[in-house]
């Protein structure tokens, strides 16, 4: 049995082709460890070990075995990714996985569970460029500039970085980027110091693909009508 039973916050894609990287994020200080009988659960240090020892898809036509899943955030351990094996099969499958951590030779274990289901396609088809989600949403307007924002999707690996702005909605004034840390599913950017000042109201990423990418599949890059950033006013 589990120690602690942990519900997944957010997946992202929710759809994605067999073969592809999905990542999940669970809820701040879910980890957490009891050092001693009776004592009250403490988050687990930075920098401990975190150990998946099985994680499952459970669709309609049975079990498939994830072989990788790993924490990509040792720091808060909020943010992991699996790969959907590739000889899984198109359906909607439901996703648990079981961590295990030791500090101070005490040994727990979690189990992570997603409310929303998954759904899996055929490998064959075209993987479409899609941003569905950022993260800080809001934010003073003196932070934007040193602030690192997070975008999440699918096949965020096709972007070509120089294409990569900020706009103001409103004004549509248009604010040049720097990526600094890219994946299929994920990429971070950091708007340039010199662009500007930034205004009360909504920002919105504009992005289009690499040459390569573009001959594979000509289809712009989709960014989600939820995909904006509020600044406000101090």
């Amino acid at each position: 049995m589990p120690d602690t039973i942990i519900n997944i916050d957010t997946m992202t894609p929710s759809s994605a082709a067999s073969g592809t990287s999905i990542e999940f994020e669970v809820p701040p200080l879910s980890i957490r460890v009891q050092t001693g009988p009776g004592r009250k659960p403490v988050p687990l240090p930075p920098g401990q070990q975190l150990i998946c020892v099985r994680s499952v898809l459970t669709g309609q036509l049975g079990d498939v075995i994830v072989d990788r899943c790993t924490c990509l955030d040792p720091d808060s351990y909020r943010i992991y990714q699996f790969e959907v094996p590739s000889e899984t099969p198109a359906d909607i499958y439901d996703f648990s996985a079981t961590f295990q951590s030791e500090f101070g030779g005490v040994v727990a274990t979690y189990e992570f569970q997603c409310p929303e289901t998954i759904t899996i396609t055929d490998p064959a088809g075209t993987h479409p460029c899609q941003i569905e989600s950022v993260t800080p949403r809001t934010l003073k307007c003196e932070e934007m500039s040193r602030t690192t924002f997070r975008f999440r999707g699918t096949s965020l690996d096709s972007l070509r970085p120089s294409t990569i702005k900020m706009v103001d909605k409103f004004t549509g004034q248009i604010f040049t980027t720097q990526v600094v840390g890219r994946s299929d599913t994920a990429i971070s950017i950091k708007i340039r110091n010199s662009e500007g000042e930034f205004s009360a109201g909504a920002y919105t990423l504009r992005a289009q693909k690499t040459p390569e990418a573009i001959s594979r599949d000509p289809s712009p890059v989709v960014i989600s009508p939820a995909v904006f950033i509020m600044g406000t006013k101090s």
